[in-house]
C-alpha cells in the first residue's frame, strides 16, 4: 500500500504539534509560581474585577493547557466558573464548572457550585443530582452548604422524595445559626420550606455572596450634589442625613431645593419579566408628572431585547447599559451621574445588582420589589414595604429601616396597557382551547366544568398546598386543575401527575398550558373559575393579574412577608371574600364556591367590578 508523500507531511506535522503541545500543557509550574498566580485570582475576585479574572485564567489555560496548576481547591476552574456566573454568562459557568468537577472530582464546592449554576438555567434534575454528589462527602460543614441547595431545588421541580428528612436537617442547620454555632448555610432559597420563616431569611441572607460588603468603595460620592457635609456616619454604623443644602426657603421656612433629586433603578430585569411590568407604569408616573422634583435614571444590568425595554427606555429620561462585568467599575459609573438615591430591584435573585451596589455607589441605597425579603447586606439602607403585607410583628425579619406605604406596594398599569381585556366579562371570556393545553378545555367548559388553577409557579407549591389543591377538585366532580408551563414545569410535571392518585385524583384531571404572549396572558386569565393562591409563597405579579381579569382568587396569608402578598393586594381592593385564614378555611371556601354555580357568579362579577373601577 502506498502512502503519498502529502499524508505524510501532513502526518509528520500533525504529530509535532501534538508533541508540543503536550509539552505546553505540561510546563512545569513552581509551587511558588502557582501560589503567585492563585493570589492573584484571589485580589481580582475581592475587587469584583469579574472580566480581567476571566481573561487572566484565560491567559493561563492558553499558557499551560490547563488550570490545573497545582492541588488545591477549590480549583481555578472554580474560579473561572464564578467569574463567569458574576459576569451573567451561566452557561460558560456550567461549563467551567463542570471541566473543573471532571479535572479535581473532590472538590466538592465546584460540585455545589455546578449545581446552582444547573439551578439558574432551570436543569433542575441535573442541580439535584450535583449536590447529591457534594452530600457524598463526609464533611458535615459541606452538608451544611449542600442540604439548603438540594431543598431548593426539590422544592422549585416538586420533588418530594424524602422530604421530611430533608427539610428537617435544613431546620437543623438553621437551629444552629440561630444559636451561634457552627453555621456556614448560606442560601435563603430552602427557607420557605421551613418553619423559621422570615427571621430565617433574614439570618441566612447574612451569609450569601450578594450581602457581603467590599472594602473597595467608590469613593468622592459622599458630597454629591444634594447632600452638605452633615451627611455622616453615626456611630452605630448607619448614614443619616442631618439636613439639606440650603438653597432657598419657602415663606414656612421649609427647605427648597433649586434642583432636581438624583434616583437611579438598577435591575437586571428590565426585558420580559413580572417586575418590568410592575414598575413601567411607575416610571412612566414619575417621568411624567414628577419630572421637575426627580431625575430618574435606569441601570440595566441585562440587554434583554423587548417590548417592555424598548418601552421603558422611551420612557424614563436617563436609561443606561452597564456592560461592564466588573462590579466595581459599574459602581464608578453610577457614581459619575451623581446619583442621590440608588434603588435595587432585584434582592437575591439571579443576576442581581447587589454586588454593585457593595460598592456605595450613592449616598442612600434602598431595595424593592424583586425580592419581598430583606437583603441583610450591610450597605443597603431601607427597603419599601407595606402594612398590610409587613405588618410590625414582621419588623425583626429585615435588617434595613423599612418605607411602609399605607397600600399594596406591588402595582401595574394594565388599565393603561391592557384596558381592551376589562370588556371581556360576564360571558364574554377566553375560549378555554386557547390554552392548547393538550385537551379541549373549551368544551369542557361548555359542559359546565369548572375550571380551578393556580398562576404561582412551582416553586410555591408544597406538599401541603398541593394536598389542598387536589382536595378541591376530588370534591367538585368533572373539575379540572390548570397550571401555567413556566421554567422547570417539564421536571414538575411529572411529578405532580405522579402524586395526584396518591390524593384520590386522576393524572389526567391535571392540565398543563404554555405561557401566553405578554399582550394576551391577562384575556386567557379571563377564562379561569376560580384561582387558588400558595401559601408557602403567595402569587404577586400574578395575583394581581387574576384580579384583573376579573376571576375570584382564594388566598391566606403566611406568616412571613412573600406568603402575604394575597392578603395585602385583597385588603387594598377592598375584596376580603376570598381571604381565609387556615388551609381548612382555604379549602372549605373554594368547594363552596366551585359547587354553586350562581354563587360563584355572583362573587366574579363583584371581583370584575373591581378591574374596573
Amino acid at each position: 500500500m502506498q502512502i503519498s508523500l502529502k499524508f505524510l507531511i501532513f502526518f509528520t506535522l500533525f504529530n509535532i504539534y501534538g508533541f508540543l503541545k503536550f509539552c505546553k500543557s505540561n510546563e512545569l509550574v513552581t509551587a511558588e509560581v502557582a501560589q503567585a498566580h492563585r493570589q492573584e485570582c484571589y485580589k481580582l475576585f475581592n475587587e469584583g474585577r469579574n472580566l480581567d479574572l476571566i481573561t487572566y485564567l484565560e491567559d493561563l489555560e492558553q499558557r499551560y493547557g490547563t488550570l490545573k496548576l497545582d492541588e488545591l481547591v477549590p480549583s481555578l476552574y472554580n474560579f473561572l466558573g464564578v467569574a463567569h456566573h458574576n459576569a451573567h454568562d451561566v452557561k460558560k459557568a456550567e461549563k467551567a464548572f463542570l471541566k473543573g468537577v471532571q479535572t479535581f472530582p473532590n472538590d466538592v464546592r465546584t460540585w455545589i457550585n455546578l449545581g446552582e449554576t444547573r439551578v439558574n438555567i432551570f436543569d433542575l434534575k441535573g442541580a439535584v443530582e450535583a449536590f447529591r454528589v457534594a452530600l457524598s462527602s463526609e464533611n458535615p460543614e459541606i452538608w451544611d452548604a449542600t442540604y439548603p441547595r438540594l431543598l431548593r431545588s426539590m422544592g422549585w421541580s416538586d420533588d418530594w422524595n424524602n422530604w421530611e428528612e430533608t427539610v428537617s436537617y435544613n431546620e437543623k442547620i438553621l437551629k444552629r445559626c440561630f444559636d451561634d454555632a457552627a453555621c456556614v448555610g448560606d442560601s435563603f432559597g430552602s427557607v420557605q420550606y421551613t418553619n423559621f420563616g422570615g427571621i430565617g431569611h433574614k439570618l441566612i441572607s447574612q451569609r450569601s455572596p450578594n450581602a457581603k460588603d467590599t472594602s473597595f468603595k467608590v469613593l468622592g460620592n459622599d458630597k454629591a450634589g444634594w447632600w452638605d457635609d452633615t451627611h455622616i456616619i453615626n456611630n452605630d454604623g448607619n448614614r443619616s442625613i442631618q439636613h439639606r443644602k440650603k438653597s432657598n426657603s419657602d415663606k414656612n421656612g421649609d427647605v427648597k431645593s433649586n434642583r432636581r433629586l438624583k434616583v437611579g433603578l438598577v435591575s437586571s430585569d428590565f426585558g420580559v419579566h413580572p417586575v418590568s411590568t410592575l414598575i413601567r407604569g411607575v416610571i412612566q408616573f414619575i417621568s411624567e408628572e414628577h419630572n421637575k422634583e426627580v431625575e430618574l435614571y435606569c441601570f440595566a444590568l441585562k440587554r434583554d431585547l423587548s417590548w417592555w425595554g424598548r418601552n421603558v427606555s422611551n420612557t424614563v429620561e436617563h436609561f443606561i447599559h452597564l456592560t461592564s462585568g466588573n462590579t466595581q467599575t459599574a459602581a464608578a459609573e453610577i457614581a459619575t451621574h451623581k446619583i442621590e438615591v440608588l434603588i435595587d430591584l432585584n434582592g437575591h435573585t439571579l443576576h442581581s445588582g447587589l454586588p454593585i451596589m457593595s460598592h456605595r455607589p450613592a449616598p442612600i441605597q434602598i431595595s424593592f420589589l424583586g425580592m419581598p425579603s430583606t437583603t441583610s447586606a450591610p450597605f443597603i439602607d431601607y427597603y419599601i414595604g407595606d402594612y398590610k403585607a409587613l405588618p410590625a410583628e414582621m419588623v425583626n425579619h429585615f435588617s434595613e429601616k423599612l418605607i411602609l406605604m399605607p397600600g399594596n406596594v406591588i402595582v401595574n398599569d394594565y388599565a393603561q396597557m391592557q384596558g381592551d381585556v376589562l370588556k371581556y366579562k360576564g360571558d364574554f371570556r377566553a375560549p378555554r382551547d386557547r390554552f392548547e393545553a393538550g385537551e379541549n378545555l373549551d368544551e369542557l367548559g361548555k359542559l359546565g366544568t369548572i375550571l380551578l388553577g393556580t398562576l404561582s409557579n412551582y416553586s410555591k407549591i408544597s406538599p401541603a398546598m398541593f394536598q389542598v389543591f387536589m382536595n378541591i377538585i376530588r370534591s367538585v366532580g368533572g373539575s379540572k386543575f390548570l397550571f401555567t408551563k413556566y421554567q422547570g414545569w417539564d421536571a414538575a410535571r411529572p411529578n405532580l401527575e405522579a402524586y395526584a392518585p396518591y390524593h384520590g385524583v386522576q393524572a389526567d384531571r391535571l392540565a398543563f398550558t404554555k405561557q401566553q404572549p405578554w399582550i394576551e396572558h391577562l384575556y386567557m386569565k379571563t377564562s379561569y373559575d376560580l384561582l387558588l393562591d400558595t401559601i408557602t409563597k403567595g402569587g404577586h405579579t400574578t395575583g394581581l393579574d387574576g384580579y384583573w381579569a376579573g376571576v375570584p382568587t382564594v388566598t391566606v396569608p403566611g406568616s412571613n412577608m412573600p406568603a402575604r402578598a394575597g392578603l395585602a393586594i385583597a385588603e387594598t381592593l377592598g375584596e376580603e371574600l376570598g381571604v381565609t385564614y387556615s388551609l381548612k378555611e382555604f379549602e372549605d371556601i373554594a368547594i363552596k364556591f366551585s359547587r354553586d354555580i350562581k354563587l360563584l357568579k355572583s362573587w366574579r362579577e363583584r371581583v370584575e367590578g373591581l378591574s374596573h373601577e
